[in-house]
């Protein structure tokens, strides 16, 4: 990258534990180099090509600047990733992150940044898949795996199901299934309990509990007791909610509202037709009743 080497002097392409160091020995500027990076992009593909810049764990970046370094820091590194997608139309920039990158702004905010950094990009989730995909997935992972079962059509649907279509727990469900056995829709349901309540799995689904209080600090307890309420049922309305969390606690309907809209972008909840919450992934809501010793309600 000649923009980048000019930069970065005799010390072009060399690095100390991941940081770019300038030929004194000092840190190459971020901001700098991040320019110059898409500029040698740009210099380097054809005018009819584009470039497309996956950037994972953005909102948790953002994060720890904001911790590490000073929130205007993080401040400055949004505005120069907006700037980024507007000076250079031929390089296309995903972001993605396991945390919203909502709450991170939401503390930007209250330090005092005023900007929208979002304002060019289009927000989407990238999944689950459709049930018919879920389950053609299913179907093909099984047979290849040559792991029997005593209907292939039923068994595939089940498993889709079971973890809400998204592949990563397809493909994770069906590497769990035991070989040399027949499997039905039941045991494999069993199996998927099982493993959902070891307490030393490798699910990673405790983070959907753990990081509540975190990132929803004084509403945590709202939160996990909406999600209890959610969870033994195959969906509920706003007043069924709000009717079974004041049961629990005091709750005003403004908050409430607000604390259910956050869940539904942290995608522990999905807002379906007729006013209606249900689990975005039914594998979460699965493990929720089983970390919860809750009884799901039919």
């Amino acid at each position: 990258m000649r923009r980048v080497a000019d930069l970065l002097g005799k010390a072009a392409g060399t690095e100390v534990a991941g940081v770019l160091k300038l030929a004194d020995g000092s840190v190459a500027p971020w901001k700098e180099v991040l320019e110059r990076t898409f500029w040698d992009v740009t210099d380097s593909i054809g005018e009819n090509q584009r470039m497309l810049f996956m950037w994972d764990e953005v909102p948790l970046l953002i994060e720890n600047i904001a911790k590490r370094q000073t929130p205007y820091v993080a401040m400055e590194v949004l505005d120069v990733i907006r700037s980024l997608t507007q000076d250079f139309d031929n390089v296309r920039t995903l972001l993605t992150g396991s945390i919203g990158l909502h709450h991170v702004l939401k503390s930007l905010k209250s330090a005092g940044y005023k900007e929208s950094p979002l304002s060019r990009m289009e927000l989407f989730r990238p999944g689950p898949l459709a049930s018919s995909d879920a389950t053609l997935l299913a179907g093909r992972l099984l047979q290849g795996e040559a792991i029997i079962v005593d209907n292939l059509e039923k068994c595939s649907g089940a498993i889709a199901a079971l973890v809400g279509n998204a592949a990563f727990y397809v493909h994770k469900l069906i590497s769990r299934l035991p070989r040399g056995t027949t499997h039905t829709t039941h045991s494999i349901a069993a199996v998927l309990d099982t493993q959902l309540a070891d307490l030393n799995n490798d699910w990673d689904l405790e983070h959907y509990l753990t990081r509540l209080d975190e990132y929803y600090t004084a509403d945590a307890p709202l939160a996990v007791a909406i999600l209890d309420t959610v969870a033994i049922s195959s969906s509920m309305t706003f007043e069924e909610i709000r009717s079974t969390a004041n049961s629990k606690m005091a709750v005003d309907d403004e908050k409430l509202r607000q604390v259910l809209k956050l869940l539904c972008k942290d995608h522990y909840l999905d807002h379906i037709g007729n006013g209606r919450y249900v689990f975005y992934l039914a594998v979460v809501a699965r493990w929720w009743r089983i970390a919860r010793d809750l009884r799901e309600v039919r």
